[in-house]
């Protein structure tokens, strides 16, 4: 129960700060700086590394720890990743080099399967594929 709740609310921050971050033109821009969230707007981009230990942590929970509520732990991947796309590509690199060499190919095709049809929003239907 309070991981199910720790993950919606660390979904919540993720998606707001997606969305406050590819809030098109400078008129939406101007409006996210005069929110109260801008501090946390600016804390993710000062340290990014603060999402990306969220990111590789339950990356590696869900894929190889005992998981009892991986729906729970997968809902806020989709908003970590696209936020630290260039740290998620290194993750998936170390991943697939830690395992052995005839499962190497697997793991990377399971990697291509997981963001297959994705698109770069945070949407539910895009969330749910």
């Amino acid at each position: 129960m309070i991981c199910t709740g720790c993950c919606n609310t660390l979904d919540h921050i993720v998606t707001y700060v997606f969305r406050q971050l590819t809030a098109k033109g400078k008129k939406a821009r101007k409006v996210v700086e005069q929110q109260q969230g801008a501090q946390l707007i600016r804390l993710m981009e000062i340290r990014p590394e603060l999402l990306q230990q969220m990111l590789s942590c339950i990356l590696n929970i869900v894929m190889f720890e005992e998981c009892r509520n991986q729906y729970s732990m997968s809902r806020p991947l989709l908003g970590l990743i696209l936020l630290n796309e260039e740290y998620f590509g290194q993750l998936r690199q170390s991943i697939i080099r830690s395992q052995p060499v005839d499962k190497q190919s697997l793991m990377a095709q399971w990697f291509d399967n997981l963001m297959d049809g994705i698109e770069r929003n945070v949407t539910a239907k895009n969330r749910d594929r």
